[in-house]
């Protein structure tokens, strides 16, 4: 009607639907921005949610194999009774003096020199 006719009343008609046309599609689309805006989101955070599990599963699997090599590295050590024992030290005044907050008084500072002076008279 347009091209065969452009000197009709029916015309102008035309164009206004399609004008209006225009109008509603343009509207509908401005409508579905939210919606799509939603679902944009939700996917970015699904996607970061799958990033972070994937990472915190990684994680627990080094963190894993670290527990087993300190577990191996604490089973490889040598029992003490290979230790001579003229290195091994009483640990009874060194307990007594952790036990205490206060800053080491001399008597504590003897005896450790004792014990010291002890363990270098053995060797």
């Amino acid at each position: 009607m347009l091209v065969r006719c452009p000197e009709s009343g029916r015309r102008t008609e035309k164009v206004d639907d399609l004008s209006l046309l225009f109008i509603h599609i343009h509207h509908l689309l401005n409508e579905f921005r939210p919606h799509q805006a939603r679902e944009t989101l939700r996917v970015m955070m699904d996607l970061q949610r799958r990033q972070r599990l994937e990472i915190s599963q990684r994680f627990q699997k080094h963190l894993d194999k670290v527990y087993e090599m300190l577990q191996q590295a604490i089973h490889s050590l040598p029992d003490t009774s290979d230790f001579d024992s003229k290195l091994i030290v009483p640990s009874e005044s060194f307990e007594s003096m952790d036990s205490s907050n206060s800053s080491p008084n001399p008597d504590q500072l003897s005896v450790l020199d004792d014990i010291m002076c002890s363990i270098v008279d053995q060797l």
